[in-house]
């Protein structure tokens, strides 16, 4: 079944929307989920949640791109589950691996001044971002927005683990260099 079709039966409140979308894109969203949580018991808990979003949201919202909108729910229900696991105990996933990566350069946001700051940062990074060749656009994005594993991202482009390492180095290195020229301090 094609994506609008399946937009068309969330628009129905059509419970079948969602046996399609599971048909149609749970590998997809399970590795989105498996990239930030562990336990499949969680991974499973997690796209049950993003389901059950995914279903309030359409209507009113009308994706244009249905795997992106559903993965990006699923991404983000994923890091909720992640944060009140971590509360509990801690685990190691891509998601915290690639986080660190990006400590050096990206500031938390604690207050109301800092969250605005941080809005414009993320339009200063979707900036650089759009100024880079395409393939190692999606290998900043697959790592740092799915947190896939560099091995996979490496599979993924035929590339070494090594080389993807290098250019993740120098992805980072040239966002910093990117952000301080714009005036941001990192």
């Amino acid at each position: 079944m094609d994506d609008s079709r399946i937009i068309e039966l969330f628009e129905d409140r059509d419970e079948s929307a969602i046996r399609e979308v599971e048909r149609k894109y749970s590998a997809f969203l399970k590795k989105i989920a498996r990239n930030v949580l562990k336990s499949e018991q969680d991974v499973e808990e997690c796209l049950s949640d993003a389901y059950y979003k995914v279903w309030n949201r359409i209507p009113p919202e009308k994706p244009r791109d249905l795997p992106a909108f559903l993965g990006k729910i699923t991404r983000d229900e994923a890091i909720s589950v992640y944060r009140a696991r971590r509360s509990k105990k801690r685990i190691g996933s891509e998601y915290e691996i690639s986080l660190d990566e990006l400590c050096e350069i990206l500031p938390s946001a604690d207050t109301p001044e800092e969250e605005f700051d941080a809005r414009v940062l993320c339009d200063a990074i979707a900036s650089y971002l759009g100024a880079l060749p395409e393939r190692t656009r999606k290998i900043f994005i697959r790592r740092y927005f799915f947190f896939d594993p560099v091995k996979t991202i490496a599979t993924s482009y035929g590339m070494s683990v090594s080389a993807v390492k290098t250019a993740l180095f120098r992805l980072r290195t040239g966002l910093k260099e990117f952000l301080t020229k714009e005036g941001f301090t990192v």
